[in-house]
């Protein structure tokens, strides 16, 4: 069966016009056109952006290409160009700073290997409940789906170029004799796994990124980015032909 796609502008006209043919046309026109300003103030740039920067030819000392560029070499940038260069794919890095960034002490976590030898387990979608429930439900819970069911694979797939030497705890584990999760107004789970250097296990997947292939480009800030609406199979970053 072939797939078809279909614009929700597209199947109301459609099916409007099926049902009472020429007599709404007008009614279908306020529409479209009221859907057309709505669209346009969407995507309007609010005046207090000011002038998206320009990059001519001439502003540019070199162009590269890549299948993947990463904006940023923190924590999250470093782990997506290893992920991405580790997948065949060409990865260059662009850091507006002379080095990588390495913040934050916790590796947010649910069953992984780690917490799984230690006897600490739990009901995935019981974590997601609750910590949707402590937020109002006003969450993307999706999102939260995807943490509890992904990041123990993904932090198995962090510590596992790490040698021995590399120690690390998990947070408010074992939990004291007596307590009692299921009677806590908010239920605690021990998901934050810390390391004593942490510095040292984030630049230890910088190399690995490196090693594997992935560009990184240090004093490089972004100017700008542009969306298209073609599937490219590369993305292009262009050089400035002096520190801006």
């Amino acid at each position: 069966m072939s797939e078809i796609n279909i614009s929700r502008r597209s199947f109301l006209k459609g099916a409007a016009a099926t049902a009472v043919g020429a007599l709404i046309s007008p009614v279908l026109a306020t529409s479209a056109h009221a859907e057309g300003e709505a669209e346009a103030a969407e995507n309007e740039v609010p005046s207090w952006l000011g002038t998206a920067p320009g990059i001519t030819d001439d502003m540019c000392a070199e162009t590269l290409e890549a299948e993947v560029v990463v904006v940023g070499a923190g924590v999250a940038g470093i782990a997506a160009a290893r992920a991405a260069v580790e997948e065949g794919a060409s990865v260059i890095v662009i850091e507006q700073t002379e080095n990588i960034t390495v913040r934050g002490l916790v590796f947010g976590a649910l069953d992984s290997k780690f917490q799984k030898d230690l006897g600490c387990s739990y009901d995935k979608m019981e974590v997601v409940n609750e910590v949707c429930k402590s937020m109002g439900n006003r969450v993307n819970m999706g999102l939260w789906k995807k943490w509890a069911y992904e990041s123990g694979e993904t932090f198995d797939w962090f510590e596992g170029i790490l040698d021995d030497s590399f120690e690390h705890f998990l947070e408010e584990w074992p939990n004291p004799d007596g307590y009692d999760n299921s009677k806590e107004l908010r239920k605690q789970y021990c998901t934050g796994i810390e390391f004593v250097d942490w510095v040292g296990a984030v630049t230890k997947q910088y190399e690995k990124s490196v090693e594997e292939g992935a560009q990184y480009l240090f004093s490089t800030p972004q100017l700008s980015s542009a969306r298209s609406t073609a599937l490219s199979p590369a993305s292009t970053h262009r050089r400035p032909t002096a520190p801006i």
